[in-house]
């Protein structure tokens, strides 16, 4: 059997847009979720210095109600900001507020934000193709082989669909 530092491996790791896996797809929009989150954070640091202020910055998270229950979110990620805003609201009514904002409080920029569909901004947009949270949330139950209990795992990516 060959040690892994004897392995030699001419294969690089891809996204699925890209021809990757499902696997290559998933661990590298894992580490850019928590790459964003580090750099979020790094930021917050550094702000009140860049300002010659001291104190401190908080990281705002995005992440909404309905994801956190399917548990659509990556560890590290957005779900480990210091506050979010949006965590106990849901998409449907997250979206009528954005309208309602628009028309009532003449945010008028809200209508578009409104009218986005929504994405993990997680993989690059092609002509032929755009990250869709609604496609990349599809769920699978599957039953652990140590345990009876059922448990939902997540699947992310359109192209095992």
């Amino acid at each position: 059997m060959e040690k892994a530092s004897d392995m030699k491996n001419e294969s690089q790791v891809v996204l699925w847009v890209d021809g990757g896996s499902n696997t290559e797809n998933l661990a590298l929009q894992n580490i850019q979720a928590r790459v964003r989150m580090v750099v979020s954070f790094m930021l917050a640091s550094l702000m009140p210095w860049v300002h010659s202020k001291s104190g401190f910055y908080l990281v705002l998270g995005s992440s909404n109600v309905d994801e956190a229950l399917r548990g659509y979110l990556t560890k590290y990620d957005c779900s480990s900001a210091d506050l979010n805003p949006i965590g106990s609201v849901s998409k449907v009514d997250l979206r009528l507020f954005l309208r309602w904002a628009s028309i009532n409080l003449g945010f008028t920029s809200l209508a578009e934000v409104e009218a986005a569909p929504p994405t993990a901004e997680l993989e690059p947009i092609r002509a032929n193709y755009s990250q869709s949270k609604e496609r990349d949330s599809t769920q699978t139950l599957m039953k652990r082989e140590d345990n009876e209990e059922a448990c939902w795992f997540r699947t992310t990516s359109a192209g095992s669909q």
